[in-house]
């Protein structure tokens, strides 16, 4: 890769975050995780309270807290795990606990996927809904907890390994602890990689490639790293704490998950990014499926461009005009502005702003020149956004829905080969 083709990724990647809403996503995910913690840790320690004792595990896992978030927020964290730890007094009321500790742990890993799938640009019709798609996805997240908690037993073994052999060997090789601290934080940042591109290939619903995900992984895990630096000095020296009083210790624990948040979604936009451009999306431009069914036309005859059937898109390549405008893109675009203001004359409250963003990135799209494209590029982004937002809705008939998810796939496709 390129030093140009680096830039290019990193501002690409800061765009999409901007562009996505990260820092709304990040508050979603600070808010569900402040729930998740405890019961996530308690599971997380079980697993490793098996082979090194739940006293052991607890340590090692407050130890980490205190290095991540400070003492305030760890003591929060810890008064959580007590609270959740108490025994409880009948077997009914255990059972419930024990689903509820369940289902308040991947909670925040439903939300992870939700992110994860506004990054990669899941098509609607990718995403299943039901009871049976809901315990599929608690089942997954669970899997994924346990796995974190897999990756602690084996980040113990390696820092009781590491420690032993400094003990024992350290005086007759001359090495110093300073050695010992670098291989400790070398396997914290191994293991973070680790945990990053678990997360970044399992949860979200689309099929990825391992190859797409380790170098966003890496360049997550090292942000991380030295994020946590920066996110503990600021909170040590701000003196956010002192100033909401009792809750302060809540204030820090959520304003670390904040801002770690923001460094885990920056690094999902980086892998989108690298996926399409060197990885298994560089020749799709877009992540759904490489063929695209026929447009529904609501029983009218197709239209018709340079003699090819509008839903025929994906077997006929598009021809682009001088101004690189792709007319497939225009007629989309045309649809969906009939589809919206059909939709707002019945009330729809998801149409709202759609019509308007449209018509103004069709205008656009006739008349985009040399010094229009900056204009048209900005309108396309609007249009794709309101889009985004009603097809979630999820209010439109089933004709609707295809052409918004038509509308985002080829507006994207031309912003992405133009860009």
């Amino acid at each position: 890769m390129s030093p140009r083709a680096a830039f290019e990724l990193i501002r690409e990647s800061i765009d999409s975050w901007i562009d996505d809403y990260a820092p709304s996503m990040g508050a979603a995910l600070a808010y569900y995780t402040v729930f998740s913690i405890a019961p996530l840790l308690m599971i997380v320690i079980t697993v490793a309270g098996v082979i090194f004792g739940a006293e052991a595990a607890r340590g090692e896992v407050v130890s980490e807290l205190n290095g991540l978030i400070g003492a305030e927020g760890a003591q929060v964290v810890e008064d959580m795990l007590v609270a959740v730890s108490e025994p409880a007094a009948s077997t009914v009321t255990a059972i419930l606990g024990v689903v509820a500790l369940v289902v308040g742990a991947t909670t925040v890993f439903a939300e992870l996927q939700s992110a994860l799938d506004r990054i990669w640009r899941v098509p609607q019709r990718q995403k299943s809904s039901g009871l049976f798609a809901l315990l599929r996805a608690r089942l997954l997240s669970f899997g994924m907890i346990l796995g974190i908690g897999f990756l602690l037993v084996v980040s113990l073994l390696l820092s009781a390994g590491i420690s032993a052999m400094g003990r024992e060997w350290g005086p007759l090789l001359g090495i110093d602890e300073a050695v010992g601290h670098v291989l400790d934080t070398v396997i914290s940042l191994v293991l973070t990689t680790v945990v990053f591109a678990m997360i970044y290939k399992i949860m979200p619903r689309t099929k990825i490639r391992w190859f797409d995900v380790w170098l966003g992984a890496i360049v997550t895990a090292l942000l991380f790293t030295l994020g946590k630096f920066l996110i503990g000095l600021y909170i040590g020296k701000s003196g956010v704490a002192s100033g909401y009083g009792a809750a302060g210790s809540l204030v820090v624990l959520l304003l670390w998950v904040y801002y770690a948040a923001q460094i885990f979604l920056l690094g999902a936009e980086f892998t989108w990014h690298f996926a399409q451009r060197f990885g298994s999306l560089r020749h799709s431009g877009q992540p759904a499926p490489p063929t695209a069914p026929t447009a529904p036309t609501g029983g009218r005859a197709p239209v018709m461009v340079d003699g090819h059937a509008r839903g025929d898109a994906t077997r006929h390549p598009a021809k682009t005009g001088n101004d690189g405008v792709t007319p497939i893109v225009a007629l989309y675009v045309d649809e969906i502005v009939s589809a919206a203001v059909k939709a707002g004359e019945q009330g729809q409250a998801t149409a709202v702003g759609i019509a308007d963003a449209a018509e103004k990135a069709f205008t656009h799209f006739r008349t985009a020149a040399g010094p229009d494209k900056q204009a048209l590029r900005s309108h396309l982004r609007e249009l794709a956004q309101a889009l985004v937002v009603a097809a979630e809705a999820g209010h439109h008939s089933g004709d609707t829905r295809d052409l918004i998810q038509f509308g985002v796939s080829y507006v994207e496709a031309y912003l992405h080969r133009t860009h």
